[in-house]
């Protein structure tokens, strides 16, 4: 999580999901600007505002629950974050389960497209608080399915990277269209993300089986 990126009074995300026992680590950006992160509730307060970039501040979310913070100085100006903490959906695919575990809108389904042989996935979806998501987030197909990836058009430019590197887009695109496919060939689970809004949750997963 940013403080201040890009010359902003604001945080980058401004919004994430994440499972008990993680710890979200704050770090400043700007020099010019004091900040700090203080929970409404009272739950974590990194202190007086600061201007150091690079400082961090820290704090690990034993209990699931909605954790709203502020930046005191710019709260009025709409300087807000939120923090969702709830345990991660479940399905017979760990592995799944714990690349989408910050995914809003992921909730163990895994959509059922074997024997078809043309699979379209949206590129910027609405989710993640902006259309910064994949519909559907994960599907399973069949050994030979091709897999086309069509953008919306909206929340920026998106591409498509492989955890693994197997395969990627190669380049962002904001325009709307299809800018990538891939046919798969071989079984397994292929875990992927839009690299400029990975943190935000724009990741899916496909299963070849």
């Amino acid at each position: 999580m940013y403080l201040g990126i890009s010359n902003t009074n604001s945080f980058s995300p401004p919004a994430i999901k994440v499972t008990p026992e993680t710890t979200v680590t704050w770090e400043w950006i700007s020099e010019d600007v004091e900040y700090n992160v203080v929970a409404i509730d009272g739950t974590f307060d990194s202190g007086q505002p600061l201007s150091e970039a690079g400082e961090t501040f820290e704090y690990t979310f034993d209990a699931k629950g909605t954790y709203r913070y502020v930046s005191e100085p710019y709260a009025d100006a709409g300087m807000r974050g939120v923090v969702v903490v709830d345990t991660a959906p479940s399905s017979e695919y760990p592995t799944v389960d714990e690349w989408l575990a910050g995914t809003n809108g992921y909730d163990g389904t895994i959509t059922d497209q074997l024997d078809t042989s043309l699979v379209e996935i949206t590129t910027g979806a609405k989710g993640n608080s902006g259309h910064s998501a994949f519909e559907p987030h994960a599907v399973k197909v069949s050994a030979g399915t091709t897999i086309r990836w069509s953008w919306t058009g909206k929340g920026g430019a998106h591409n498509i990277v492989f955890k693994d590197g197997d395969f990627d887009s190669e380049s962002t695109h904001a325009e709307s269209g299809v800018h990538f496919e891939e046919t798969f060939s071989e079984t397994g689970v292929f875990r992927y993300a839009c690299q400029p809004h990975h943190a935000l949750g724009h990741r899916g997963a496909i299963i070849v089986e």
